[in-house]
């Protein structure tokens, strides 16, 4: 009995019985039919493989960076800047969505300048003087922490009352060193350029 293998594809088989001339036993063939041909790659088969190699080749040439840092740490800033400088610079909507980020932080670190103030003025835990607000300041104070974070611009009136507290000691002796009492270290900056800023 001789069985013949004719294909491995797992379609349809058969099996055929061959008699042959010099034995009483027969021949048995088995095989499978209906197997497609595999065809030739097609115009957009071809097409989409030129192009994935190329898609490949590209994202081999391209740097990547990671850049890894706690909140606030400037992982942003680095990425805007180098997108600044090499780049093709910020659209209208980008720019007024940074300048609304800077807004809210400056408001937000007054506020929190303020509230550190009056904590420490409140248990005296240092000497009054080192502190406090005038009236005037204080008057700006209570006028800054009404101010909701999503202030749409810095107005001149808004202006004129954090011009009064940075003026104060107190806060003068905060951003001496602001990390000591949990402010943010580039709140110096957008304080010195605060017309700047508004003007903009």
């Amino acid at each position: 009995r001789t069985t013949l293998l004719l294909s491995s594809f797992p379609c349809l088989s058969f099996m055929l019985t061959v008699p042959t001339k010099h034995h009483q036993h027969h021949h048995k063939i088995m095989g499978i039919c209906l197997n497609k041909p595999i065809d030739a790659p097609t115009r957009t088969e071809r097409q989409l493989t030129r192009e994935l190699r190329r898609d490949q080749q590209i994202d081999n040439l391209t740097k990547k960076l990671l850049i890894l840092g706690p909140k606030r740490s400037g992982k942003s800033t680095i990425f805007n800047q180098l997108k600044y400088i090499h780049g093709n610079g910020f659209d209208d909507i980008q720019r007024q969505e940074s300048k609304q980020s800077i807004i809210t932080f400056i408001i937000q670190s007054m506020q929190n300048i303020i509230e550190c103030i009056e904590e420490y003025e409140k248990y005296k835990r240092f000497p009054i003087h080192k502190f406090s607000l005038n009236h005037e300041a204080k008057s700006s104070a209570k006028f800054i922490k009404s101010l909701s974070l999503k202030q749409p611009n810095i107005n001149p009136l808004i202006l004129s009352h954090l011009q009064i507290l940075i003026k104060q000691k107190a806060v003068e002796r905060i951003l001496t060193n602001p990390c000591k009492y949990y402010i943010d270290y580039s709140i110096i900056y957008f304080l010195d350029h605060l017309e700047r800023i508004c003007n903009d």
